[in-house]
């Protein structure tokens, strides 16, 4: 069974504060489930996220 992460555990993973988790899921940027009010999200799409926004070095 797959444990879903809450907006605090992804804001304390990434290092963000909560809105800015909220903010990126009301414009899409972030994959995640509403399961009523709530928001929840996998450790994979958090992971590919992070990597999709990786700058390379020059």
């Amino acid at each position: 069974m797959k444990r879903l992460l809450s907006v605090d555990d992804v804001a304390e993973y990434l290092g963000v504060p909560k809105g800015t988790i909220r903010y990126w899921c009301f414009t899409k940027k972030l994959r995640h489930y509403k399961i009523g009010r709530h928001l929840k999200f996998e450790q994979t799409d958090i992971d590919e996220f992070l990597e999709s926004n990786l700058v390379e070095r020059r």
